[in-house]
């Protein structure tokens, strides 16, 4: 039975010369998929809000200035002598500096959330690569998986192909029996109608490939055992999924973004404080057509005391929403606990069925083995062989399907817990680094 195991995930793990590795197939997904693009430039965008908000600790600088004419026709100008008015080309120009010396903590309140959001976003970008290397992992998976279906149909086709000729052959020599030859032709249609239908289902496969890839799945190969790399129990994957998942990490960012901004909702609730510097030239502004100057320095203090209980509202509207943040991040949690369970109940599942599954197909291969003997001695009949051709196909197919669940289920568990690129040796995009984590802050250029 091992030595059976044994054979089949041999023939699994072979690779042609110029195979496509996974982590090949996975690096070049992320680098050009359009989600994991979106995710970065979303994080980039926040980043640039984040530089905003900053922007309010620093003064404003206000240049205004205007020329033209004018003509005035007042009571002056005709107590001169001219019933047309007089004409000026006035001209004046204001420069004005103004730095906010308090604000009611509005401006720091309004960093930390930008600061939160963009580590919410950079969290994000990361879900979104483990996400899409999952789903890169299942399609090249699941065209290994239909391309061993379809090499079990053509062999189980090509062994009823064997079985209906040696029926014909007796048929022919009259020592045969129509009934047999009948039934032959019957099974053969059934093994037929199977490799179809595989071969559909790798074509399937194949487009589901190329639609996550962007690429045609050619010279697949096995991965990598990755066993070794898995938890070791269920706690021990929901401890790494609480501590690793950028999922939960986007979450606990959006907490705090949004009590930032429950915070800076408190600032209505405090004067503002700003100094201001203006120096101000005109020149023929009015009929003196004089040249005037003026330059001010003051410290100005504007305080809301009352604007109909909005600012109340306002800050309880904050407080409701980091609430829902909260619950969000726990629902999250509640269903991230569900699907890794889920997935290391399949995993159990899958190598707990593995040794029977393999010890059903090495005694299904020698079952059909005895009764083809049997068959050709007459001590068995048409039907036995036939059913023993089916028995070993199914079970040989089962098995696979169990080496396959096997594999998907540790990659799952690996994407759960925010391990799988680092499992198959991808370093994440820089746009994945939470903000004072990050080596620079500097952004691409936009095209």
């Amino acid at each position: 039975m091992q030595k059976f195991l044994f054979f089949i995930i041999g023939c699994l793990s072979i690779q042609s010369v110029n195979a496509e590795s996974l982590q090949n197939t996975v690096k070049q997904a992320l680098s050009n998929h359009p989600e994991v693009n979106a995710s970065v430039n979303s994080r980039y965008s926040a980043e640039q809000d984040l530089r905003a908000a900053r922007g309010g600790y620093l003064p404003t600088l206000n240049l205004d200035a205007e020329a033209g004419q004018k003509n005035i026709n007042d009571a002056t100008t005709r107590a001169g002598g001219s019933n047309k008015g007089m004409n000026l080309s006035p001209n004046d120009a204001t420069i004005n500096l103004n730095q906010n010396v308090f604000d009611g903590f509005a401006t720091s309140s309004e960093v930390d959330r930008q600061k939160a959001t963009v580590d919410s976003r950079a969290f994000n970008v990361l879900n979104v690569s483990e996400t899409t290397a999952f789903e890169v992992v299942q399609s090249y998976l699941d065209v290994l998986q239909r391309q061993e279906y379809v090499r079990l149909a053509e062999d189980d086709l090509a062994n009823h192909e064997r079985i209906y000729d040696q029926i014909r052959l007796r048929t022919d020599q009259g020592v045969g029996r129509s009934g047999d030859l009948m039934q032959a032709e019957a099974r053969l249609a059934q093994a037929r109608n199977n490799l179809l239908t595989e071969q559909t289902n790798l074509e399937d496969a194949n487009t589901t490939f190329l639609s996550v890839t962007d690429e045609a799945p050619e010279n697949l190969s096995l991965p990598e055992n990755i066993d070794a790399l898995l938890p070791k129990s269920l706690e021990d994957a929901k401890r790494i999924m609480e501590s690793n998942s950028p999922l939960l990490k986007s979450a606990n960012a959006d907490i705090e973004a949004a009590r930032q901004q429950y915070e800076a909702s408190k600032s209505t609730f405090y004067p503002r404080v700003d100094v201001e510097l203006a120096r101000s030239v005109s020149n023929d502004t009015d009929t003196t057509r004089a040249h005037s100057e003026e330059w001010q320095a003051m410290v100005k203090m504007h305080y809301n005391l009352y604007q109909g209980g909005s600012d109340k509202a306002a800050m309880q509207s904050r407080a409701y929403l980091q609430k829902q943040a909260q619950d969000v991040r726990n629902n999250t949690l509640r269903q991230m606990n569900q699907e890794i369970g889920l997935a290391w109940s399949a995993l159990k599942s899958a190598r707990d069925q593995l040794p029977a599954a393999a010890d059903y197909a090495d005694r299904s291969v020698k079952v059909r083995t005895a009764y083809q003997d049997q068959f050709s001695l007459g001590e068995r009949t048409l039907l036995d062989l036939l059913d023993s051709e089916n028995e070993v196909f199914s079970s040989k197919r089962r098995l696979v399907e169990l080496r396959y669940l096997e594999i998907s289920s540790g990659y799952r568990i690996f994407a759960r817990t925010g391990e799988l690129l680092k499992s198959l040796k991808i370093n994440p995009t820089a746009a994945g680094q939470p903000i004072d984590s990050a080596s620079n802050n500097t952004l691409p250029e936009l095209q």
